[in-house]
């Protein structure tokens, strides 16, 4: 497998209920270690919020609040170097290594920076494909498509600040785009198609 040959860095960027995550899953299978930039959000949400989950209890608008805030105090690229200080302790030998939930310019740069051979991944998926993804994480809040339009649109074009949420920029500079609209019976099944359609480029 051309993975355990070679050292690969790949990175995922995307709006939310894009794929991503998944995507991630289907490079697991195929011999990468992954870590989520997203990770570093939540726990900073669970210090700020003792005995609570981020998983279960947190609001995309509150987790975004977080990320820009780590962001404006630590530098752009704060989040980045957490994954690659995590990562570069955890892996073995030629590991290939996999970042998730890169959402800022100064974080691919950071990761360009410390890998010459890093690839940035876009994952595409329409609004509405999207909205029926992420929607029953909304109603447990008692929110509607309107707040998620509004989280979709800040994600995507906080340009104004630099240390803001600004997955559109980091679209614009990705190496590949794949396009994930396409919804499957069971999370397993879209593993393992995502896994073919990512292998080819791999």
């Amino acid at each position: 497998m051309a993975t355990e040959k070679i050292q690969i860095f790949l990175g995922l960027t995307g709006s939310f209920g894009s794929g991503c995550t998944t995507l991630m899953e289907a490079l697991q299978k195929l011999g990468f270690k992954g870590f989520s930039l997203s990770k570093y959000v939540r726990k900073e949400w669970e210090k700020r919020n003792p005995g609570k989950s981020a998983e279960q209890d947190a609001t995309r608008q509150e987790l975004q609040k977080i990320g820009n805030d780590l962001r404006e105090e630590y530098g752009n690229n704060y989040l980045a170097k957490k994954a690659i200080e995590e990562a570069l302790n955890e892996i073995e030998g030629k590991s290939s290594i996999i970042f998730d939930s890169i959402r800022n310019v100064g974080e691919v740069e950071e990761f360009r920076k410390k890998f010459p051979e890093f690839f940035l991944i876009a994952v595409d998926c329409p609004p509405k494909r999207r909205w029926e993804r992420v929607r029953p994480d909304y109603e447990k809040h008692g929110f509607t498509e309107y707040d998620f339009q509004d989280d979709d649109e800040r994600d995507k074009y906080e340009e104004s600040k630099d240390y803001g949420q600004q997955v559109q920029l980091c679209v614009d500079v990705a190496d590949v785009s794949i396009n994930n609209h396409i919804d499957f019976p069971n999370e397993e099944i879209a593993v393992d198609k995502l896994k073919v359609k990512i292998e080819e480029y791999i």
